[in-house]
């Protein structure tokens, strides 16, 4: 009789027929309006981050693949994508070398080092972004990196301005402003409507969860509203946080990473809500003023937990797990 090998390994197990080169084609489309607007907005500072952080991102994961011997994988376009997310969140007149830094983390150590799509344990973007941003603070806060910079909206960065002065600071800006964008953050986290546009194309398309998003956004309007509700003269209203910061931007495109998001539609609403208390916690009651990407590097950790939780199947007789564990 001939010998059968299989092979086992993690779902899913049937192909959808959707190359990753197709899926990030997607991407680029859902964030090149987005991009765009920081490019016009930011001028030749942020087409200078974006191209930065794209590009050597797409060369390390080159360099990475070549040093591994194992093919290369940049023709997926997922470094490229990576890349211009990343380049996306810092501030346009970020240094140059922690640009550099950032992609080097997220591709090399965060990616490739545990194997690529599908095998890393946290979104290697959130990495690439957080350990330049606590390493070297002051070079990823718009306040400083931004001062020089001319534009008609406000100078300051709005959560920052209500971790300061509270609530009553808020004011100063107006919400229209908000979503449209015109205020100071990375050069693609500002403008709501267009990565609302963005995620809904991705969304209609299938290549993301519209759970962990949904949950994600209703749970920041919800949970800061019992803040608001409890304490109006300490936490600002529910619309500002979500009209605020990477808000939007973390629900849409950092939550939904496929290799670190939950398979099951309960966990996804478990996981999108804990991002949104976590983003909440931080924010109100920590020392950042904006916990989104915090919030979700946590969640990332806890997800194959969270994944666990699925709706009981009915129908099985409880005496077949029994009968094939004693050998019958």
């Amino acid at each position: 009789m001939e010998r059968v090998v299989l092979n086992v390994s993690m779902g899913p197990h049937i192909h959808g027929g959707t190359r990753t080169s197709d899926i990030m084609t997607g991407y680029l489309v859902a964030l090149a309006p987005a991009a765009i607007w920081g490019c016009c907005f930011y001028r030749l500072a942020g087409l200078r981050s974006l191209l930065l952080a794209a590009g050597s991102a797409v060369v390390f994961e080159w360099i990475a693949r070549a040093i591994m011997k194992r093919p290369a994988t940049i023709g997926d376009g997922s470094a490229l994508v990576s890349g211009l997310l990343l380049g996306m969140m810092f501030p346009a007149n970020a240094p140059w070398w922690l640009i550099l830094i950032g992609t080097a983390i997220m591709v090399i150590v965060a990616k490739q080092f545990f194997g690529g799509i599908g095998y890393y344990p946290f979104n290697p973007v959130l990495l690439g972004y957080l350990i330049p941003a606590v390493s070297w603070p002051l070079h990823v806060n718009p306040h400083y990196t931004l001062a020089n910079f001319q534009s008609q909206a406000v100078h300051l960065e709005p959560l920052a301005v209500l971790k300061s002065y509270g609530p009553q600071a808020v004011d100063a800006f107006n919400r229209m402003d908000l979503l449209m964008g015109r205020q100071m953050g990375g050069v693609g986290t500002g403008p709501i409507l267009l990565l609302l546009l963005g995620g809904l194309y991705l969304m209609l398309r299938g290549y993301i969860s519209w759970i962990v998003s949904i949950s994600f956004l209703a749970g920041i309007f919800v949970f800061q509203g019992l803040f608001y509700a409890a304490d109006p003269a300490k936490f600002a209203d529910p619309v500002f946080h979500l009209i605020s910061g990477t808000t939007v931007f973390g629900a849409i495109f950092l939550a939904t990473d496929y290799t670190v998001c939950p398979v099951n539609k309960i966990a996804r609403v478990i996981y999108g809500l804990g991002a949104a208390l976590m983003t909440l916690l931080i924010r109100n009651l920590g020392n950042y003023a904006d916990g989104t990407v915090f919030a979700v590097l946590i969640m990332n950790m806890f997800h194959p937990l969270i994944d666990r939780i699925k709706k009981p199947v009915y129908g099985l007789d409880s005496s077949i797990p029994a009968a094939l564990n004693s050998g019958k």
